[in-house]
Formats: C-alpha cells, structure tokens, sequence
C-alpha cells in the first residue's frame, strides 16, 4: 500500500516542482526583457526619414 502511494506522490511531486521552476525561468526571462526595453526607452534610436523613388 506505501509503496503504490510512493508510485503516485512522487511523479506528482515532480511535476510540481518542475512547474514552479519553470514558473520562476519564465518570470526571471519576463524581467530580462523589461529591463531591455526600459533601456531602449531611455535611449531612443534616430529615425531616417523614408526616401520616395524619384528622390
């Protein structure tokens, strides 16, 4: 009987764990992206103005 709910915590276990480090990859990526975007914020490109054809 311990041995078949080991069978059935322990892979529940897991995916838990996983899911929580997969939680915390993904809100460590979401805060490497918003620092680059405030970045590019405070430090706009210069915008060309476009050339038509006969220019």
């Amino acid at each position: 009987m311990v041995f078949g709910c080991a069978l059935l915590v322990l892979p529940i276990w897991r995916l838990i764990s996983e899911l929580w480090i997969l939680a915390f990859n993904i809100y460590e990526r979401l805060v490497e992206i918003r620092d680059l975007m405030a970045r590019q914020v405070q430090t706009p490109a210069v915008v060309q103005p476009a050339l038509r054809d006969g220019d």
